[in-house]
């Protein structure tokens, strides 16, 4: 018979609960008198011990100690810190050991902040919350910024764009009929000076003429 893929887990969770059982009355039976009820934490660091090799774990745990957000959301990094801690429990025994790895490996831009907003608080899930809410302010106000900025150069731009060209086009406009105008009166006074040149040479002329005629007579 075909089991579906919702029954196989059932199996597998079954089956698994009967070593879990096991390992669970081992480990009860190894531990003193003094430590208190089993919690757990504890409880899931034997098993993980048992299930992965030393080594795994030891890298995982350096894994861990070395964690930073870097280019990561909040989110990412507290996932990954949520994977990571478990191979380092006695790094984050405590809210306040947690509290403090996971703020110490925050980007430098939040870090500060909710550094400083975590002294008020004791639970792990707070600081966590203070940090998703804080970047997404950080870039709600980086998104508002960048757009304001872009209406402003683009305002800037329009603004010289249509002053150039009305200057433009009236500088052109005015510039030929400037020039026409000055050309036409300079070749106009030209003419007439010229004129009245002529004139006067021809005016001497006839007077010349009619002072020759009166000595020949």
């Amino acid at each position: 018979m075909k089991a579906f893929d919702n029954e196989v887990v059932e199996l597998a969770s079954y089956q698994l609960r009967d070593v879990v059982g096991a390992l669970f009355e081992m480990w009860e039976k190894e531990r003193d008198e003094d430590d208190g009820p089993p919690t757990w934490e504890e409880f899931e660091e034997a098993f993980m011990a048992n299930f992965i090799p030393e080594e795994d774990w030891e890298a995982k745990a350096t894994e861990f100690e070395q964690l930073k957000q870097g280019n990561k959301s909040v989110q990412e990094y507290y996932m990954e810190f949520i994977r990571l801690a478990k191979h380092a429990p006695h790094m984050v025994k405590t809210e306040k050991a947690k509290i403090c790895r996971f703020v110490g490996g925050l980007a430098y831009h939040i870090k500060d902040t909710t550094l400083a907003a975590a002294v008020g608080m004791e639970a792990f899930s707070s600081v966590v919350g203070f940090a998703k809410h804080l970047e997404k302010d950080r870039q709600l106000r980086r998104e508002e910024k960048e757009l304001n900025k872009k209406a402003r150069t683009t305002g800037r731009f329009n603004g010289t764009s249509s002053g150039g060209g009305k200057d433009s086009f009236n500088k052109e406009s005015l510039a030929p009929a400037q020039f026409s105008h000055q050309s036409g009166g300079g070749s106009s006074f030209r003419r007439t000076q010229s004129n009245g040149n002529q004139f006067r040479q021809n005016q001497k002329f006839r007077t010349s003429s009619s002072h020759s005629q009166n000595h020949a007579e």
